[in-house]
């Protein structure tokens, strides 16, 4: 398991009414066999930046990926 998190704050010196960027997610990893991996994320994201947007916009993102190692396909034999 992995857990993040990001607090970033623009100064105002830099952007008109500055800015701020905020996150965290979670990711999950599991091998159900040697050769399958199962992998799952989700990032939660919120960010304002009055110069682009005057609002709050929020966003969530995941996924899934699986992860297959044909190990035995492609192994090369010593006898030719």
């Amino acid at each position: 398991m992995q857990f993040n998190f990001r607090h970033q704050k623009v100064s105002k010196e830099f952007l008109p009414d500055g800015g701020t960027l905020t996150d965290f997610g979670v990711r999950g990893d599991y091998w159900v066999r040697s050769n399958l991996g199962l992998s799952a994320w989700v990032q939660h994201e919120r960010w304002l930046f009055p110069v682009i947007q005057p609002n709050v916009s929020r966003n969530v993102t995941a996924g899934v990926q699986i992860l297959f190692e044909p190990h035995k396909l492609f192994q090369h034999s010593g006898a030719n």
